[in-house]
C-alpha cells in the first residue's frame, strides 16, 4: 500500500470521526416550541371575554367578572387590556362603551369589532346587537350599524373585507361590510349552533373557507361554509366534543394549514352543569 493512500485513508477516519462528535448547537424545534410558558396575568381575572391582535399586541375585550348566578352575582365589564409580548406587560386602554360577555370579536384592517353578547337588564341576561369598533392607534370607540338580530354566543370571520358572523341559536349568517357599515345574509347553516353557558360556537378561517366548529348540544359539530360559492357543508367533526371552547388556525407561508380547537371535556361540563344546579357554583 502506498504512503500517500495509507495517509488518505487516516484522513478520512479522522474526519469521519470528528463529524460523528460534532452536536448540534441548537435544540430541536419540538424541543423549545412544544412548551408553554406563564406570562404576566392579566389586571383583573374575567371569563367569556373577546380577544384579538393588532400590529403585535394582543386586546383582551369585555367578559364577566360575576358567577352564573343571578342578580348581585351577575357582572359584566368593558375592560380593554393590551397585552405586549415584547414586554410582557399589560396596560389598560379605553374600556368598550358597552360593558358584555359571549361577544364576537374580530380584527380587519387594524381595529377590532366587537359584536353582539349579552349583558343584564333588571337581574335578567339580554341579547345584544351592539357593534363597536376600537381603533388601537387613536385608542377610541366608535358605534356601527348593529347586528338585525340581537344575539349572544357568536363567533365571526374575516374573509375579503367581509365580517362573517354566525351562532347565537340562529341558523342565520350575517355578512358585515365594514366600508359600507351595512349588513346583509347569506346561505344559512345548516344546523343553527346554540348559545349556552358552555355552548358558544368558535370559527377560523383557511384557504377562504369559515369553519364552525362545536355548540350545544352538537358539541363536536363542524360546518364549513364557502365564501365563493355562498354553501355550507359539513368538515370531519371533532374527536372530542368540548365546551367553552376556543379556536386558531395556522395559515402562514412555511404553516401547515391546521386548526386548533380548545376546551372543556363533556365529562367534566357534566360535573360543573351539576354543580350550578346544587347551587355549588
Amino acid at each position: 500500500m502506498s504512503k500517500n493512500f495509507s495517509m488518505l485513508i487516516v484522513l478520512v477516519l479522522l474526519s469521519t470521526s470528528c463529524l460523528a462528535s460534532i452536536k448540534p448547537v441548537y435544540s430541536a424545534p419540538d424541543e423549545v416550541e412544544n412548551s408553554w410558558t406563564t406570562k404576566t396575568p392579566m389586571h383583573g381575572a374575567r371569563s367569556s371575554l373577546g380577544v384579538a391582535v393588532v400590529n403585535e399586541k394582543i386586546y383582551a375585550i369585555g367578559g364577566r367578572t360575576g358567577s352564573l348566578g343571578t342578580g348581585a352575582d351577575i357582572g359584566f365589564t368593558g375592560a380593554n387590556e393590551e397585552y405586549n409580548p415584547t414586554t410582557d406587560k399589560w396596560t389598560f386602554k379605553m374600556p368598550m362603551p358597552t360593558p358584555r360577555a359571549y361577544l364576537a370579536v374580530v380584527s380587519y384592517e387594524n381595529k377590532i369589532y366587537c359584536i353582539g353578547g349579552v349583558n343584564v337588564e333588571n337581574g335578567e341576561y339580554a341579547a345584544l346587537g351592539t357593534n363597536e369598533v376600537y381603533d388601537p392607534a387613536t385608542d377610541t370607540w366608535e358605534t356601527k350599524a348593529s347586528l338585525p338580530k340581537p344575539k349572544l354566543g357568536v363567533t365571526a370571520s374575516v374573509v375579503s373585507g367581509k365580517i362573517f358572523v354566525v351562532g347565537g341559536e340562529s341558523n342565520v349568517l350575517e355578512v358585515y361590510d365594514p366600508a359600507a357599515d351595512s349588513w346583509s345574509e347569506a346561505a344559512p347553516i345548516p344546523v343553527a349552533p346554540e348559545a349556552f353557558y358552555y355552548g358558544s360556537c368558535v370559527s377560523a378561517v383557511v384557504n377562504g373557507e369559515v369553519h364552525v366548529i362545536g355548540a350545544f348540544p352538537l358539541e363536536n359539530s363542524h360546518q364549513v361554509y364557502d365564501t365563493n360559492a355562498n354553501s355550507w357543508s359539513f368538515g370531519k367533526p371533532l374527536v372530542a366534543g368540548y365546551y367553552s371552547a376556543a379556536s386558531a388556525a395556522t395559515v402562514g407561508v412555511n404553516a401547515f394549514r391546521r386548526i386548533y380547537v380548545f376546551g372543556v371535556d363533556r365529562l367534566r361540563l357534566r360535573c360543573m352543569t351539576r354543580k350550578l344546579r346544587l347551587g355549588w357554583l
